[in-house]
């Protein structure tokens, strides 16, 4: 009896077919991995933070440090710090790009407690560290509001520091989700890393021959990003006889000083005397 066999038409449909429910199932299924993955290392971060804190409040070696850096040097004592950085390159230490639902943070931008959220009596550094684990931090440490005691180590914690840490720093995705659900996670804190500089706007002219006086309008226009904007604004050109003759820049105000055009002399005396 002769054996029946599949045809090429059937063999090829059978291959679609399977190709087609692996392309529906196998991101399904990649992104149960991640979430599972996430979610226990998150966890781990989580008890990894608590713990060593922990450790710190009960050592007494939590609070009084006059700043971050001094801070994270006590933490190498109780997490396992391979390397740290500094608020000019936290790049070296951490992603250089976080996406959140409504935007994009450039850790360049990131310099102190208030990028994180936290609006302490000092706006304190934020510096970076990695752990032998593979994954990394940015700390910023409450200088004047971190507590000595309190009802609850929790409530110790809070008082003292606030925490982006990133789960996996091999990733690209660099994502901020909810607890567990990608690799960057938030403790005691929330981006801030807008700065709002306003618009350079005249606030005043004295003297004769005026000194108008330009400065930026914004809540933040002190914050050294905005710097960038003094630096370059040139003071505008008025009346052909009031020349620029000096501009200066002190405490985040510019000033354009202007001077009458005196006339230029011939060399012909005799025109000179007219």
């Amino acid at each position: 009896m002769k054996k029946k066999a599949f045809t090429l038409a059937e063999t090829l449909i059978t291959l679609m077919v399977i190709g087609v429910v692996a392309v529906l199932t196998l991101p399904a299924m990649f992104q149960n991995y991640k979430d599972i993955k996430y979610k226990s290392a998150y966890k781990k971060m989580h008890s990894a933070i608590i713990n060593g804190f922990n450790r710190m409040i009960a050592e007494e070696t939590m609070s009084g440090h006059e700043s971050t850096e001094d801070f994270v040097s006590e933490m190498g004592k109780y997490f396992k710090i391979t390397s740290t950085c500094g608020n000019d390159n936290l790049q070296n230490c951490f992603a250089e790009k976080i996406t959140t639902d409504d935007d994009v943070v450039d850790i360049s931008k990131i310099k102190t407690s208030k990028n994180l959220g936290k609006d302490w009596d000092t706006d304190t550094n934020v510096n970076g560290l990695m752990l032998d684990d593979g994954t990394s931090m940015l700390v910023a440490y409450n200088k004047d509001g971190c507590l000595g005691a309190a009802d609850s180590r929790e409530e110790i914690i809070n008082s003292c520091v606030a925490i982006v840490y990133d789960l996996d720093n091999k990733s690209n995705g660099n994502k901020l989700g909810s607890a567990g659900s990608n690799d960057i996670g938030l403790y005691n804190a929330s981006f801030n890393s807008s700065v709002n500089c306003g618009e350079i706007v005249e606030i005043g002219r004295s003297g004769t021959k005026p000194t108008v006086r330009y400065a930026l309008n914004g809540a933040d226009a002190q914050q050294d990003e905005c710097a960038a904007l003094l630096s370059a604004f040139d003071c505008p050109s008025r009346e052909s006889n009031w020349p620029l003759i000096s501009t200066s820049t002190s405490d985040g105000v510019i000033s354009c000083s202007y001077g009458i055009e005196k006339p230029t002399l011939s060399t012909d005396p005799a025109a000179n005397a007219r």
